[in-house]
């Protein structure tokens, strides 16, 4: 009996100690599962289940998904030791989601403050997980690598960008930048020799009108020992690289664009390009430019002139704008008389003189425009009211059957679409009521330019501005801004050149420019018009009207 109840006794008890020892694996499973285990950050990705992306770094404002082990119960995150926002609701065993603040808000970059560390921490109830992450200033950029030519080992070249910062690595490969992006890879081949001497000179971080931060930065290296002397510059930051053209040697000069083919005087006259660097000699036509009218940009690929009297050049002369630098010389065609229907000071047409016509003048130096170089047709009226015949700048060739001689196919290609070709003009608008908006958008009159072109059969092809009103008659519709210039912009104030399409007529719309040659052109007429009640104040000159082209990207 007593042997059967002592075994009874160690059954219980067995039973008693199972029992405890499966609520205390619960027990322990159940914190477990809750997140009562030791946190732990294996990767922070993007918040796409679907497409999940592994990040070590990321810029400010980034959402981010904090991935790991018993994150559970999360209390605060960290990024750069300053406590960010998470998403409660989101948190689980598994994952928390984040989003790093934006500069603007007060968030610090361990760039600018190197007591920060470069890291997410995640404090939840039951322990501390840390994980190694970069958030990143913007991408950078360089501006302007300059240095005396020819260049050497042992030279100092100042680099001038934005957000030169957390920089990793500086290099020159001997690819060019063509060549790297062609490869689209991540990694830059070629032969490198890296920068080891370099100094940031200049960090001036601050936020630009959209909040976003950004460093205007200045940089110096000394250029190493090179078995090449040409390639890219490569700086290698933590948000992304910067290439650069790097050479010993000075390259040749490069024009790509003219703010006007044709200025008036006191015009300023804007050439982009690259490489205006020693420049020896600047020419248009038979005429040098003496150089201290010649302003070159901070990053050497701007060149601005006020035109002056001197620089006009001969007819008959080679119509380029020439560039000679210490690097070679480059040439573009630039102010060719055989583009012009008429200067107001030539025979090239006759005013056909019907009224209200428009004043031809010539600048007092007192009174806007304040500079011309001779007459300039005027369409000015104080105040026009609703009419449908206004002020005109009415030509024609000449009293016969003649059509104007348009520019040859060297001078404008066969080929060219009638919206890459233009009738263009040196225009001054003097405060006219033109592009001025209430505040809804509508332009407060509705006065406009029309315009007519006579091809060589007679016919009249009109191009009106105005497209349909929003309120008759007070609010009238544009299609863009009265008398803009290439890029859709009108300035007040200043002689600029505007332009308009060709393809806007429709004898020309849809031809090539052989077609244009052969449709050919008798007259054209600009013509102030105001179908609208509003009064209208109009003061606009003209000058140079021409036939331009410009090839579309």
């Amino acid at each position: 009996m007593k042997h059967n109840k002592f075994n009874t006794k160690m059954s219980l008890l067995m039973m008693a100690l199972l029992a405890i020892f499966q609520l205390v694996v619960t027990s322990c499973k159940d914190d477990d599962d809750s997140g009562g285990g030791i946190p732990k950050i294996t990767s922070v990705t993007n918040t796409d289940p679907e497409n999940q992306i592994e990040y070590t770094k990321a810029g400010t404002g980034s959402l981010l998904a904090v991935r790991g082990e018993n994150l559970n119960h999360t209390l605060k995150v960290y990024i750069n030791d300053q406590e960010v926002w998470f998403n409660p609701t989101m948190n689980t065993d598994h994952s928390i989601i984040v989003q790093i603040p934006s500069e603007g808000s007060g968030f610090e970059l361990t760039a600018f403050n190197s007591s920060l560390k470069d890291e997410i921490r995640v404090e939840t109830s039951h322990g501390t997980a840390t994980y190694a992450f970069k958030v990143t200033a913007p991408y950078p950029s360089v501006s302007r690598v300059a240095a005396r030519y020819p260049r050497s080992a042992g030279d100092v070249v100042t680099v001038t960008g934005l957000n030169l910062v957390d920089i990793e690595r500086v290099y020159v490969t001997d690819l060019s930048v063509d060549e790297i992006y062609a490869a689209g890879t991540e990694e830059v081949g070629g032969n490198k020799v890296d920068v080891t001497s370099y100094e940031i000179t200049k960090k001036d971080h601050q936020p630009s009108t959209n909040n976003a931060y950004v460093t205007n930065s200045e940089m110096t290296f000394v250029i190493p020992q090179m078995p090449y002397s040409e390639g890219t510059l490569v700086i290698q930051c933590a948000s992304g690289n910067v290439y650069y053209p790097f050479t010993l040697f000075l390259p040749a000069p490069t024009i790509t664009g003219v703010n006007t083919d044709m200025p008036v005087f006191g015009e300023k006259l804007v050439i982009y390009g690259s490489d205006f660097i020693q420049v020896d000699e600047v020419k248009i036509g038979d005429k040098v430019i003496n150089p201290e009218d010649i302003t070159i940009g901070d990053a050497e690929d701007e060149m601005e002139i006020i035109f002056k009297d001197y620089m006009k050049p001969t007819e008959g002369s080679d119509p380029v704008l020439s560039i000679t630098t210490g690097g070679g010389n480059v040439k573009a065609r630039f102010y060719d008389y055989s583009t012009l229907l008429t200067s107001f000071d030539d025979d090239r047409a006759i005013n056909n003189g019907w009224s209200p016509d428009a004043t031809y003048e010539t600048a007092d130096g007192l009174n806007p425009p304040y500079t011309s170089d001779g007459k300039y047709g005027r369409i000015s009226v104080a105040s026009e009211g609703q009419q449908w015949w206004g002020t005109m700048i009415y030509y024609r060739k000449d009293w016969g059957e003649n059509k104007f001689t348009l520019p040859s196919f060297d001078v404008i290609p066969a080929d060219a679409t009638a919206d890459e070709v233009y009738l263009a003009a040196e225009v001054f608008n003097n405060g006219s009521d033109y592009n001025v908006f209430d505040a809804d958008g509508f332009a407060i009159a509705s006065g406009y330019i029309r315009y007519m072109v006579q091809p060589h059969d007679g016919s009249e092809n009109i191009y009106e501005q105005m497209t349909g009103w929003e309120e008759y008659p007070t609010k009238a519709i544009f299609d863009g801004l009265i008398l803009a210039d290439v890029d859709g912009k009108a300035p007040v104030g200043e002689w600029y050149r505007h332009v308009l399409p060709l393809s806007k007529f429709a004898c020309y719309a849809g031809k090539s420019y052989a077609d244009i040659v052969n449709t050919g052109l008798s007259q054209f007429r600009l013509q102030s018009i105001n179908q609208g009640t509003a009064k209208t104040h109009v003061d606009v000159c003209f000058d140079n009207i021409r036939i331009f082209y410009k090839k579309k990207n």
